[in-house]
């Protein structure tokens, strides 16, 4: 059983103020138009660990290649348990269709099927991923900015490794 969830990094320190002159708005560093990065973010409810991929965006396109790559990496299961948040992304037709052709495909080429389930809407408190993104963002980015997007990938991943192992493919 996998409980998943996304969550936006930014390169922007937790817990600081930003400064400016009296008068003129406040300067915050950034790094580019696209300063976010979204984790895709699963965890294992019997072995405690963590799967998860960085993406630029959380559509459906973005949660099927996630899907794709846990399929990949728990390819000796039967089938996996997803359980996830009533996002749009994670209801839509698209994933809907997919999933369907996934299951049906899965038992010919001995993949694992998918079974995915929605949290009651306004429940984050039953997804223990929130918690490991509320633990990660201060331990990653309280008081410090990153950067760029590479060094703020090196700082979660190695603060996401130091609590969790990481399943890999």
């Amino acid at each position: 059983m996998l409980h998943h969830d996304e969550s936006w990094y930014v390169g922007l320190a937790w817990g600081g103020g930003c400064w400016g002159e009296r008068g003129k708005p406040n300067w915050i560093p950034s790094f580019g138009p696209k300063q976010g990065q979204v984790l895709y973010l699963s965890r294992d409810a019997a072995s405690d660990e963590l799967f998860w991929s960085w993406q630029q965006h959380t559509r459906s396109d973005e949660t099927i290649a996630h899907l794709a790559q846990l399929v990949a990496c728990y390819h000796k299961k039967r089938y996996l348990v997803v359980i996830w948040d009533n996002a749009s992304w994670h209801t839509s037709q698209k994933i809907r269709h997919w999933l369907a052709a996934h299951n049906q495909q899965a038992a010919g080429q001995g993949l694992p099927r998918l079974f995915v389930y929605c949290l009651p809407t306004y429940s984050p408190w039953l997804n223990p991923t929130e918690a490991v993104f509320t633990q990660n963002k201060r331990r990653s980015l309280f008081g410090q900015n990153q950067p760029d997007a590479s060094a703020l990938r090196r700082r979660v991943e190695a603060n996401l490794c130091y609590f969790h192992p990481q399943k890999t493919v």
